[in-house]
């Protein structure tokens, strides 16, 4: 009867297609869950996103849950994360990626997630990829370093641009400050959602100034550039 009660006042909607949610089911419904593009790249090394960003950055690892396409039900996820304050399925979706992540032996020291710069933050009131980051980290039983990797300039949206053009926005847009805490590790560095890789390629080319660092790429999504 409170389920009843509590369902009508806080209904609650699947983050994909916004059709109720059974109670049995937590963010995502089941169809929507089927229906889900999952890359499996976690479960081998030399997937396509390695082999595009390795030559960018030098990682060790490179993975993403899902498959991103436009007008997709991983689209409308992806923005429920980051517009629409769906921030806990987020986290959801990191429990359940470390759980893979965990059953085929991949393990890092600690987690750095893509960082936002503090005005965007403080006007979304969370950084979605630090959401994820926190996920993957209950469940891998390791922390999330957020005072090492800086966004320090406030660069315009990346939507529209080209690589090129995503490149030099960021160029400079971040620094590394207490970078003792990640020297001698092996850190994964989080993200939302991969497009062209300029992102991650300005955030390795800080993070890769720490002494015998390592580093990894894991991301909700990987778009097809």
């Amino acid at each position: 009867m409170l389920h009843d009660v509590y369902t009508y006042l806080m209904p609650r909607n699947c983050a994909c297609c916004h059709a109720g949610l059974r109670q049995h089911e937590q963010y995502i419904c089941v169809p929507c869950l089927k229906e889900l593009p999952h890359t499996n790249y976690h479960t081998f090394v030399e997937n396509p996103l390695y082999q595009r960003l390795y030559n960018l950055t030098g990682i060790q690892l490179a993975t993403a849950m899902l498959h991103f396409n436009k007008d997709t039900i991983v689209q409308e996820l992806l923005h429920g994360i980051k517009y629409h304050d769906r921030e806990e399925a987020g986290y959801w979706l990191g429990t359940w990626y470390g759980k893979h992540l965990r059953e085929n032996n991949i393990v890092f020291d600690a987690l750095i997630a893509v960082p936002m710069h503090p005005i965007k933050q403080l006007e979304r009131g969370y950084n979605q990829s630090e959401i994820f980051a926190l996920g993957i980290a209950s469940t891998l039983q390791i922390p999330v370093i957020n005072n090492v990797l800086i966004k320090t300039s406030l660069t315009n949206s990346q939507t529209k641009k080209t690589k090129e053009e995503r490149y030099l926005n960021l160029l400079d847009g971040f620094a590394l400050q207490n970078e003792h805490l990640i020297a001698n590790k092996h850190i994964a560095l989080i993200d939302d959602v991969i497009t062209t890789g300029a992102t991650i390629e300005a955030c390795c080319n800080v993070l890769n100034k720490a002494s015998n660092i390592q580093l990894s790429v894991v991301a909700i999504a990987v778009a097809e550039y």
